[in-house]
C-alpha cells in the first residue's frame, strides 16, 4: 500500500501550517464564541495557575450559553490527532486556503459538529 500522492502532502503541510497556530489557541482551553450577527471572538483567561484558568473558562462558558446573542461555542481536544484528521476532513471538502480560518468560523456548521460539553452551544472540529 503506496502513501498519498506528493500533491497531497504538500496540502497537508501546508493546511497544517495554516491552522496549526489557530488550533492550538482552542486546544489550550481557549474558546471561540461565535454571535449571531455572524461576529465572533476567541475567549482567552487571564488567570495565572491552570486550575484557575480552567475554573475561570468554565465560568465564561457557562456565561455565553446563557447569552442569547451567542450561536455556538468552539472547542477542541488537546491531541493533534483532532487537527491532523480535521485536515483529512477538509482535504475532501477541497476549500479554499486562503484565509481558513475565518471561512471556517463563518461556516463553522458544515465544519464543526454540536458537541456538548459544557453548553447546549458546544461545537467541535468533524473529522
Amino acid at each position: 500500500m503506496s502513501g498519498p500522492e506528493p500533491s497531497q502532502l504538500e496540502i497537508i503541510a501546508k493546511l497544517r501550517k495554516k491552522l496549526y497556530n489557530w488550533w492550538r489557541q482552542l486546544s489550550i482551553g481557549n474558546i471561540i464564541i461565535i454571535y449571531k450577527d455572524n461576529t465572533y471572538k476567541l475567549v482567552k483567561s487571564s488567570m495565572k495557575t491552570t486550575k484557575a484558568q480552567i475554573n475561570d473558562i468554565v465560568k465564561k462558558w457557562e456565561e455565553f450559553n446563557n447569552d442569547s446573542d451567542v450561536k455556538a461555542i468552539i472547542w477542541s481536544a488537546q491531541s493533534t490527532d483532532v487537527l491532523d484528521l480535521f485536515i483529512e476532513y477538509l482535504i475532501k471538502k477541497k476549500l479554499p486556503i486562503k484565509n481558513l480560518p475565518e471561512y471556517l468560523i463563518e461556516n463553522y456548521k458544515k465544519y464543526f459538529r454540536k458537541c456538548k460539553i459544557n453548553s447546549s452551544k458546544d461545537y467541535t472540529f468533524k473529522a
